[in-house]
């Protein structure tokens, strides 16, 4: 038999599976003429070629596997350039998310897409617990399931404890993943930074998704609810000549009241001081921070800090 007539044939067979017509050796061999050993043949010929040709047996009939396609993407300059980004920006997320990626760029056959010299992405690798607890909170999320984890809360000098959590949603700020989750410990929702939780256990028990949870709304707020585990008691204190730029709310829990002396006292709960102080730092120097004493220390601190640069 000619050897460009058996190319020619392998090709059909190959632009079949690519359509996903459903073909075996037997209805192959009938269709190309050809005795089934010798199709057989042909197909064993093209896994020696690396192309994944598997049998499916409950369909009966040959398939590509792990998402092989004739198929290439053919991507323009900018495609390119927006999936090398996205590649190197999201393998900071951990050793396991860039071999899925390199899988999908395989798949897609779209070569190697890699960030030209003059674009730089500063390095900051995911630790590999911190990327275990990502996947297994991702999988307790879909499935409902409750976890307990082991935690050392940030603003209580790491005093860990162990809590059942009820997991909402993850959020990646600042270069920290924290988890949103209704704590029952505590009774009511709380974040946890993901790299402050020492052990994590997916339990085999579930739980009822809250249809009030919505997380665009709560990231909706000013200082971001989902950024610390506790709620921290903050009071402010602004010059007179500010109050009119101060009247709508920041945080729903938030209070105001007049002073003696004109200004207006504002006090308000917030989960952290992360999304708090470059606000406070617009305000200075017609805001007086009361409360707490650890904020107030730590702004004198960058204040003092700042002043040797200057």
């Amino acid at each position: 038999m000619a050897l460009s007539y058996k190319f020619e044939t392998m090709m059909k067979i190959l632009n079949r599976l690519d359509r996903g017509d459903k073909v075996n050796a037997e209805s192959l061999a009938d269709d190309f003429r050809v005795t089934r050993r010798t199709m057989e043949r042909y197909i064993e010929t093209l896994r020696h070629a690396e192309v994944p040709i598997q049998y499916d047996r409950s369909q009966g009939c040959y398939v590509f596997g792990d998402g092989y396609s004739l198929r290439k993407a053919d991507l323009n300059e900018e495609e390119a350039l927006t999936f090398a980004l996205a590649k190197s920006m999201l393998k900071q997320f951990g050793g396991k998310t860039g071999k899925i990626l390199d899988a999908i760029e395989k798949k897609l056959g779209a070569g190697c897409t890699v960030l030209p010299d003059h674009i730089i992405l500063g390095e900051c690798a995911l630790p590999p617990a911190v990327e275990e607890h990502l996947k297994r909170l991702n999988a307790a999320i879909l499935d409902c399931h409750q976890v307990e984890i082991d935690y050392r809360a940030t603003y209580k000098n790491d005093e860990k404890t162990c809590r059942i959590v009820e997991p909402h949603y993850l959020l990646f700020k600042e270069n920290m993943w924290y988890l949103r989750a209704f704590c029952r410990l505590r009774k009511e929702p709380r974040s946890f930074a993901l790299d402050k939780i020492d052990s994590l256990t997916v339990l085999d028990k579930h739980f009822v998704k809250k249809a009030d949870v919505i997380p665009k709304d709560e990231l909706a707020g000013a200082f971001h609810v989902v950024m610390g585990e506790e709620s921290i008691d903050v009071v402010l204190r602004f010059d007179e000549k500010k109050k009119a730029y101060l009247r709508r709310k920041f945080t729903p829990n938030q209070t105001e009241k007049e002073l003696p002396d004109g200004r207006l006292e504002v006090r308000l709960q917030v989960p952290s001081f992360v999304g708090l102080k470059p606000w406070l730092y617009g305000w200075i120097p017609n805001v007086e921070v009361v409360e707490p004493k650890e904020l107030r220390e730590e702004m004198n601190k960058d204040m003092k800090q700042a002043f040797k640069r200057t």
